[in-house]
């Protein structure tokens, strides 16, 4: 081993032995519950934290980083059954909530962005199948409301199915449209998104944009302003495993 790699490892290893004599492990009972976990600087929680109740049942355990929320939380029933699994980020909700009962069946699932009600909220009967499906916007206002046991078809949806909110701003010396679109996708559906530029003189000119693809349950985007001739069209293709009927809609931003 050549002198400089020695001395590679060696500064690592010496960073992380003085990164982790900042870390301690730690048991504190208060108000009769014992938290145990790793905490830096004797005051903020690192890595997974876990809280006891007074007879040792476990309650509840949450992952920090230097002292926030982040990644799962999970919350436990006394059987050791899950009670509700929880995502955060940077100390808030961000991501799908899950609700369970004590045989652990699921039997409610919600979102969060950033602590904001946003995206898809599910109720679920016994068999853990969904039996009711809203989708709320970044305003808690509900755009899409289904119950699966009525359930028809999709053609009495379609105005519902395509939300969006469309600006136009400036970015330096020119102009741009910004686009939010929200991604709706029931359980028992395939929703597919995507963007269209389409000639307002013949309707079978048209170049198709990537499809929309997105981790949160909306997507933002900047378009460029088109000419006068060309206009901006969103197409979304539905499956619906329920029928086994496909669909497709159209509707046009601007």
């Amino acid at each position: 081993m050549s002198k400089y790699l020695i001395f590679l490892v060696s500064i690592i290893f010496f960073c992380t032995c003085k990164e982790n004599s900042k870390r301690k492990y730690k048991t504190i009972t208060r108000n009769g519950i014992t938290t145990k976990g790793y905490v830096l600087n004797d005051s903020l929680f690192e890595d997974t934290v876990f809280y006891y109740s007074q007879n040792d049942i476990l309650l509840r355990k949450e992952f920090f980083k230097n002292g926030i929320k982040e990644g799962l939380s999970t919350e436990y029933y006394p059987n050791g059954i899950p009670r509700m699994q929880t995502y955060y980020s940077a100390g808030l909700k961000n991501g799908e909530n899950s609700y369970f009962d004590t045989l652990g069946k699921c039997f409610y699932k919600d979102n969060y962005y950033y602590g904001l009600v946003v995206g898809q909220i599910i109720y679920f009967d016994s068999t853990e199948s969904p039996k009711r499906y809203f989708f709320a916007n970044l305003q808690n206002e509900t755009l899409f409301d289904i119950e699966y046991k009525s359930w028809k078809g999709i053609s009495d949806f379609v105005s519902n199915c395509i939300n969006y909110t469309f600006h136009i701003q400036r970015s330096d010396t020119t102009h741009e449209g910004s686009l939010l679109l929200y991604l709706i996708n029931p359980p028992k559906f395939s929703f597919k998104y995507s963007i269209f530029k389409i000639n307002k003189n013949s309707e079978k000119d048209f170049l198709f944009l990537p499809e929309i693809e997105d981790n949160k349950p909306f997507k933002q985007m900047t378009l460029p302003i088109l000419p006068d001739s060309l206009y901006y069209s969103v197409r979304l293709t539905v499956f619906d495993s329920i029928l086994n009927k496909k669909t497709i809609i159209n509707k046009e931003i601007w």
